[in-house]
């Protein structure tokens, strides 16, 4: 059984904007539970509502001590960005490639990774639509961005690339966090891409 080591916000966590008790899908709902329902994969789940990508001190050790508890991970997935562009300003794309730029320079965990036959996955979230008058915009733009900054951080650091925005994903009424059926087709598509990195 191929062990998965999933990193990310509050759609790895498995967020409910609707849910107003634990504010969370049930496990079999999330696209975590539905990969380990299948059988195939051993998943921990450490997704963290509100999660931007690792770019101070605490937040890169804090992220490297992870990876430490999950060492003998198969493979390491890692999608972020969402939060990024809302809390930064201006939200850039750019910037979002140069965050991620330094978690894979400044996170010795990541490595380990790298070696020994295991895999590191970067996958970029499903585009989000703001309607804000002001910050808007800026937002669809970097977010429209995203998966070029992504791509090329994944090409220079050997990763293998995902671009989660080109496949459909099902949003809640606040067009960010996956539907119960977002996060069944991400799962789907997710489940034929690690099945044909399994044959390359």
């Amino acid at each position: 059984m191929e062990t998965l080591l999933c990193y990310g916000d509050s759609n790895t966590f498995g967020y409910d904007p609707a849910d107003r008790g634990w504010y969370r899908y049930p496990k079999e709902v999330r696209w975590t539970g539905i990969l380990a329902g299948t059988g195939r994969y051993k998943v921990f789940n450490e997704g963290s509502n509100g999660r931007q990508i690792p770019h101070d001190p605490g937040s890169l050790s804090l992220m490297d001590g992870i990876l430490a508890v999950h060492q003998d991970a198969d493979r390491l997935l890692i999608m972020l960005g969402t939060n990024d562009i809302f809390e930064m300003w201006p939200a850039s794309a750019d910037r979002v490639g140069q965050r991620m730029r330094r978690v894979f320079e400044e996170v010795p965990g990541l490595a380990h990774f790298r070696t020994g036959g295991r895999e590191t996955i970067l996958i970029a979230p499903p585009r989000v639509y703001a309607d804000e008058d002001l910050y808007g915009p800026f937002i669809n733009r970097a977010s429209e961005g995203m998966a070029d900054a992504l791509r090329a951080v994944a090409e220079d650091y050997g990763a293998r690339f995902l671009d989660a925005s080109a496949w459909g994903i099902g949003t809640a009424y606040d067009g960010v966090h996956f539907s119960a059926a977002g996060h069944r087709t991400f799962a789907d598509r997710l489940m034929d891409c690690l099945e044909e990195g399994r044959k390359e």
